[in-house]
C-alpha cells in the first residue's frame, strides 16, 4: 500500500491524535509564520487531510483556498466539515504527482507530502505538478521529515508521539511516527536534504530555505522554555520553502 493512502485507514485516529500542545505551540504557529500573510491571496493545500490548515487559510483572510488529497476518506471529511459550516472552499481528490492544473495560485502549501514518494522520480512529479499550479513569483511551502534528525537524541515521546528512525539511515528506507492517543503509527521514506532540494529544483523552483520549528510566545508562558527544549534541540521535522521565478 503507497504511504500517502495509508490514511484512508487511519483518518479517525489521525483527526482524533492528542498532539495538542505540539499543534498549538509549535508546528502551527510555525507553519504559518513560514507561508507569511495570506490575505487576499489564493492558496492550494495540497495532501490537506480533513482540511485543518485549509480552513486556517481561509479564516486568515485568503480570497480563494482549494484542497486536495489522495484520500478520498479524508476529502470526506473536509467536505463535511464544508458542508456544516460552508465557506467557500473546494476539496479534489487526486494523487498530486497527477493532479491537473486546478489554477493559478499565489501559494501552494503541503503540511507532510514529499516524505510519502515512493522514489526519486516520485517526488519529482509531485514537484512538477506543484509548481504547474503556482503563478510565477509564487511560493511553496511544505513540512517534511528533517533530514538532520538525530535518533540517538532526545525523542518527541512527551509531546505525544515517538519518532522511529533506524542509526545510519539514508534515502528511501522507512521512517516511522507512533502516536500515542489514540494509539496507532504512520510510515514514511527518509529522504535527505539534497533529494528534497533536487526535485524542487528540477521543477524550476529556486530559493530553497530550510527552517526548523520554533515555539510560540504563548507556548512559553503556558508551558515554559523546558518543556519544549528536548523538541527544539532534535526537531523531527522541518519546513522547506522555495519560489517560483517570475518570467
Amino acid at each position: 500500500m503507497s504511504h500517502e493512502v495509508q490514511y484512508d485507514g487511519l483518518a479517525s485516529h489521525y483527526v482524533a491524535a492528542d498532539m495538542t500542545e505540539y499543534r498549538n505551540y509549535v508546528e502551527v504557529p510555525s507553519f504559518l509564520a513560514s507561508v507569511g500573510d495570506v490575505a487576499g491571496l489564493s492558496v492550494l493545500d495540497v495532501a490537506c487531510g480533513d482540511g485543518r490548515y485549509t480552513r486556517t487559510f481561509k479564516r486568515l483572510g485568503a480570497a480563494t483556498v482549494v484542497g486536495v488529497d489522495v484520500s478520498t476518506e479524508m476529502i470526506s471529511r473536509a467536505q463535511a466539515a464544508e458542508a456544516e459550516q460552508p465557506v467557500g472552499i473546494a476539496y479534489h481528490v487526486h494523487d498530486v504527482a497527477q493532479m491537473p492544473t486546478l489554477g493559478s495560485f499565489d501559494v501552494v502549501v503541503a503540511a507532510y507530502l514529499l516524505h510519502y514518494a515512493n522514489d526519486h522520480d516520485h517526488m519529482r512529479r509531485m514537484c512538477r505538478q506543484i509548481s504547474a499550479n503556482l503563478l510565477p513569483g509564487g511560493s511553496f511551502h511544505t513540512i517534511a521529515p528533517n533530514p538532520d534528525y538525530n535518533p540517538a537524541g532526545p525523542n518527541s515521546t512527551k509531546y505525544g508521539f515517538t519518532v522511529h528512525m533506524p542509526a545510519g539511515v539514508k534515502d528511501g528506507d522507512e521512517i516511522s511516527m507512533e502516536v500515542h492517543s489514540p494509539q496507532f503509527t504512520m510510515w514514511a521514506h527518509y529522504w535527505g536534504r539534497d533529494t528534497y532540494e533536487d526535485a524542487l529544483k528540477s521543477a524550476g523552483l529556486t530559493g530553497v530555505a530550510w527552517r526548523h520549528f520554533t515555539c510560540s510566545d504563548e507556548g512559553v508562558q503556558q508551558r515554559g522554555h523546558e518543556f519544549f527544549a528536548d523538541y527544539l534541540a532534535n526537531p523531527h521535522i522541518a519546513i522547506i520553502s522555495a519560489v517560483k521565478p517570475r518570467a
